[in-house]
This record gives C-alpha cells, sequence and structure tokens, in this order.
C-alpha cells in the first residue's frame, strides 16, 4: 500500500494555515466548505477503483473531469492566483490515484515522493560526501539506507519522474528538459516524464526522441475548453505500467554477432 500522496488535499489544507487575521477568516472557511463539498467526496469516489482496466481508468478520468469545474470556479471566485500552486497539485494528486493500483508497486515494495529524490553524490570543500536531492512533482521511487564512509543516510532511488503542468509553453518545456538532465545524472535508469493538460509549443519546436532527457510528453486535454481525454491518461498510464513491469524481469543480453581474435 503506497503511502501519503494527497498533495492537492495538502494545499488545501496549507491554503487555511497560512491564512492569518480576522480579514481573511472568509477565505479559510471557503476552502474548508470546498474541501467539504466537493474535493472530500472526490477523493473518496477515487480511492474506490482499485482496477488497472481501461474501464477503470475511464472511470478515474470521469471523476477527475467532473472535478475540474468545481476547482477553476472556485479559483475564480475567489481570485487565487497560479502562485498558489492550487491548481497543478490536482494532476499531481491525480498521478497517485491514477498509478496507485499497479500490481508492481505493491510488489516491490515501492511508493510515491514528491520531495528530496536523490540526485547523485558528490564531495564538500573538505572531502565529506554529500547527497544531492532534487523535489519533483510526483516520483515512483524506493527508499534505501546506505552507509557511505562512517555516515549513514535515507535516499529515494527514483523509477519514474513526471513533471506535472497545467499547460506547457517553451520556458516549461526548457525547465522540465533541465529536471530530467538531473535526475539522470543522479539516477541515470530513471525515465523522467512531463504530463500536461495544454501545449502551447510549436510542434516543430519539440526535439525527437534522443536529443531531449525528457524520455515523452503526453499532453491529456489539447484545447482549454477540452474535458481531459481519457485514452491520452491511458497511454500514460500504459507506459508507467510498463517501465514498471521490466523491472520484474531479467534483462535480456544481445548475443554476441563475433568474437575479436586475440
Amino acid at each position: 500500500m503506497v503511502g501519503y500522496f494527497f498533495y492537492h488535499e495538502s494545499n488545501i489544507n496549507g491554503k487555511c494555515r497560512d491564512i492569518k487575521g480576522n480579514a481573511y477568516r472568509r477565505v479559510c472557511q471557503d476552502f474548508v466548505q470546498f474541501k467539504e463539498q466537493y474535493y472530500t467526496p472526490y477523493q473518496a469516489e477515487q480511492l474506490r477503483i482499485i482496477g488497472i482496466t481501461m474501464e477503470d481508468i475511464d472511470k478515474k478520468v470521469e471523476l477527475l473531469n467532473a472535478y475540474y469545474p468545481h476547482v477553476d470556479q472556485f479559483l475564480a471566485d475567489n481570485r487565487i492566483t497560479s502562485q498558489s500552486k492550487f491548481r497543478p497539485t490536482v494532476l499531481e494528486e491525480f498521478c497517485g490515484f491514477l498509478l496507485k493500483d499497479i500490481p508492481e508497486i505493491e510488489r516491490l515494495n515501492l511508493d510515491f515522493f514528491n520531495k528530496g529524490v536523490f540526485g547523485g553524490v558528490v564531495l564538500d570543500r573538505n572531502g565529506n560526501a554529500k547527497i544531492k536531492t532534487k523535489d519533483i512533482d510526483f516520483c515512483i521511487g524506493k527508499e534505501f539506507t546506505v552507509d557511505i564512509g562512517e555516515d549513514q543516510y535515507t535516499i529515494i532511488i527514483p523509477i519514474i519522474a513526471i513533471e506535472c503542468k497545467t499547460y506547457i509553453d517553451k520556458t516549461m518545456f526548457s525547465e522540465s528538459q533541465f529536471t530530467a538532465q538531473k535526475m539522470k545524472q543522479g539516477s541515470p535508469n530513471v525515465r523522467v516524464y512531463c504530463v500536461s493538460e495544454r501545449n502551447e509549443i510549436d510542434l516543430n519546436e519539440i526535439p525527437t526522441r534522443g536529443q531531449t532527457p525528457l524520455d515523452q510528453i503526453f499532453i491529456i486535454r489539447g484545447k482549454t475548453t477540452n474535458p481531459i481525454n481519457s485514452d491520452a491518461v491511458y497511454s500514460f498510464f500504459n507506459e508507467v505500467k510498463i517501465v514498471l513491469e521490466k523491472l520484474s524481469h531479467d534483462a535480456i543480453r544481445n548475443e554476441l554477432g563475433g568474437i575479436l581474435p586475440d
């Protein structure tokens, strides 16, 4: 069973903790009301779905599409800006709802993370090992305790790293590529994906496979007014599922085509 991945719920709860003074008490109450009226039922319905069939994914996407209008209306009514990170956390949390039931996650004792993911080891000015970490929107990985010299460290090794975007433009695409590069410097085998509701990059400006550290970009909505596309979400889900399944199989070595003479 995966641990806590309710990043959107944490954002809602945090807004009430961050708001100070009587002038903002009404705003806090609005968050509480929104959570009780819309978020809590949405979360409960998502958690009731425990399958991984196409039909199960369709149901999860249907719930997401029904929830998003309430989020957008709440943001508009309360004049909540993008700096609040309120809306992006919906997609970050949805990754948890979407991927939590893949059998390999439980079988391999994997978990979900979004902070402190292993980014490599460097030496500090005194010659001591220093663990580098990286925050990521959503990560499937595993926690290990390792000994380096006389010190013991807890590190999170990523298998799947996901950047979640409301939309992606050229600047955000560059940032996602930089994140993927940093992740792969620390963990070369990690697969890094970008999942975005909308695309605002000219297709001619997107590098071909092998020319970018990102393994794939999934656009799951298209135009602003379109619902989340279930087929696109299933394609993303299936990609992650296949990567995790490959962990369960021994690597197949290529047969030698010939042996060089001594």
